[in-house]
């Protein structure tokens, strides 16, 4: 076989396998401020956070990144509702439902190390828990 088929051959399957994938730069490399993503139906948050410095090895310095990037994220989603309810005046009971349903349904779709201990995190809350937890117009989650 001829190199120039190999490369053929190879670059199909690449490809092929990756069609299915995400993308390989689907995480960021720095924080994003909070958006609603229509097309995925997902409240989605990037956020990027340093480790603590008292610390040596690397392990626990990714640990206590990814802890603190994790509550970076969780605080952004939580802001992004607030203000969400704030233009339509809403009662605190509405609220309170929707940030519970932020602290149960948010969930960590990717996670970049970076070489000083840092991470960038993408956080994201799917729109029908936000829908489920109770229907509202007017707001970027509503159908």
């Amino acid at each position: 076989m001829t190199r120039s088929v190999t490369v053929a051959i190879a670059l199909v399957f690449f490809l092929a396998s990756a069609a299915d994938a995400e993308p390989p730069f689907s995480v960021p490399w720095d924080a994003r401020p909070v958006r609603f993503d229509s097309r995925r139906d997902e409240l989605v948050a990037v956020s990027t956070a340093s480790p603590d410095e008292r610390l040596d090895r690397l392990e626990a310095r990714r640990a206590s990144a990814r802890r603190r990037a994790d509550e970076a994220c969780r605080a952004a989603l939580h802001q992004f509702v607030d203000e969400a309810l704030l233009a339509g005046h809403r009662f605190p009971t509405v609220a309170a439902r929707l940030h519970r349903a932020v602290d149960t349904a948010a969930s960590v779709r990717g996670l970049r190390p970076l070489a000083d201990g840092s991470v960038v995190m993408v956080a994201i809350v799917p729109g029908a828990a936000l829908r489920g937890a109770i229907p509202l117009e007017d707001v970027p989650w509503s159908p």
